[in-house]
């Protein structure tokens, strides 16, 4: 940034000396000095507009990278776990989800397998004890 402030004065710099070449040539060196002394008032003004400036945004920046460091602690305080608290962050909390997921996941399985089974040995039970009442009846 300094690199461009640096190049944009040298610019201006040359610019205002290409004015004073053009303006009507004043006859004496005391009214070159004195031209020269108005420009070089008005060139360092300019220069301290553009400081005041630039210190100005660095201000800012800094006041907005303050800001950006607390929201980003306040985020890692939601991601992490603390354990003066023993609250659980929310990467900590969603491994526990996918953990439990998988295993009510599994439990229903099972469950389910459970009840296939439980029907195909009633269908044989009942099967069995039609074949059973056909043969003594």
């Amino acid at each position: 940034m300094n690199y461009l402030l640096k190049k944009l004065l040298i610019i201006l710099n040359q610019r205002i000396i290409k004015k004073l070449v053009k303006m009507s040539v004043p006859k004496t060196q005391k009214e070159v000095l004195i031209t020269l002394s108005l420009k070089l008032d008005s060139l360092a003004e300019t220069n301290k507009k553009i400081a005041k400036d630039q210190f100005q945004m660095s201000c800012d920046f800094s006041n907005y990278v303050n800001k950006q460091d607390l929201k980003n602690a306040e985020i890692l305080g939601y991601l992490e776990s603390n354990n003066k608290t023993n609250q659980k962050g929310a990467i900590e909390q969603i491994k526990e989800n996918k953990e439990e997921i998988e295993y009510l996941k599994t439990r229903n399985s099972i469950k389910n397998a459970e009840r296939t089974l439980l029907v195909i040995i009633g269908g044989f039970l009942s099967s069995l004890i039609a074949y059973v009442i056909k043969l003594f009846f």
